[in-house]
């Protein structure tokens, strides 16, 4: 099996026709089906049912071509990449992080601020969540870590360094009587539903402050969330107070966010590996710590 097969099998999975496939491939339709017939004797099933007026993919053939696809995309991004790698950097960093207003907002900045003083340097930023992100680094198939404090202080071989606390905040809809609040205290929230991060997929920290919450406000009820997108829309449609850190609420001007009275945060910071030596990786750190404290001057 090779990736002329294979690519020749997606093409034919989406045009259902040898012609079609042929031409989008610049080979023959005699060689289509070579291809085609080869890798069917070669994993030991059909692909694809065939007769004089019409090529359908077997439910085998179906269920190859979801898995497959994806496959061939990642290896042409792969192939891509390492050329652009060749061509262009000396060496690359691997910087993981979570989806978040903190993220978004300056990884930008600090990978410009880094990319000018090392052209040569690929920067590979890679979205994932607290779990996977933890295991990757582990295996120190990534050198940098934008996280909260709580998710990687167990890690070995380990540096932190703090560049943002977050606060509390009180996400409502815009009709909700507590968007005219300056700033909301518990025995305000008694009347509502707090929406609350699943505990399952959140840091020590924010559990030990979803459970102060909650005694606080007892009379409330809680509904949990599975992400942040999902508390503010479910605050956004009125079914309660979403309650989380400031830098993960949805940008939404239709939205209120409202500081909840409470000197608890989070720390989020910059993690790298203790025996990283190298100078860029200091420089990497040094233009996270600038971006954030300009941030907090302006």
């Amino acid at each position: 099996m090779d990736i002329k097969q294979l690519e020749c099998f997606v093409n034919l999975s989406e045009t259902l026709n040898f012609s079609a496939t042929a031409q989008a491939m610049f080979i023959s339709q005699p060689t289509v089906s070579n291809q085609i017939k080869q890798l069917e004797e070669e994993i030991g099933f059909e692909l694809f049912k065939r007769t004089k007026r019409e090529v359908e993919l077997t439910k085998a053939g179906a269920s190859f071509y979801e898995d497959i696809r994806d496959v061939i995309a990642q290896i042409h991004q792969s192939i891509v990449k390492a050329k652009n790698y060749a061509e262009k950097y000396d060496s690359t960093y691997v910087v993981a992080y979570e989806s978040n207003f903190l993220a978004i907002s300056f990884l930008s900045q600090i990978v410009a601020r880094f990319n000018a003083k090392h052209p040569n340097i690929l920067l590979d930023l890679k979205m994932t969540d607290f779990t996977r992100k933890n295991m990757l680094f582990l295996e120190k198939r990534v050198d940098f870590l934008f996280t909260v404090r709580d998710n990687v202080i167990d890690l070995p071989n380990t540096q932190y360094h703090e560049l943002y606390r977050g606060k509390y905040v009180c996400v409502v809809s815009e009709d909700c009587a507590l968007s005219q609040k300056k700033k909301i205290a518990y025995r305000d929230l008694e009347t509502y539903n707090l929406i609350l991060l699943n505990p399952i997929q959140s840091p020590e920290e924010m559990i030990q402050m979803e459970k102060r919450i909650m005694e606080e406000c007892r009379s409330s009820p809680v509904l949990y969330t599975d992400n942040q997108l999902s508390g503010c829309t479910m605050a956004k449609c009125g079914l309660g107070v979403a309650i989380m850190p400031d830098f993960i609420c949805i940008p939404d001007p239709t939205l209120c966010v409202i500081p909840l009275e409470t000197e608890d945060f989070v720390p989020y910071g910059i993690v790298w590996h203790k025996d990283d030596k190298r100078k860029e990786t200091d420089d990497l750190i040094q233009a996270a710590i600038d971006v954030y404290r300009s941030s907090r001057t302006e």
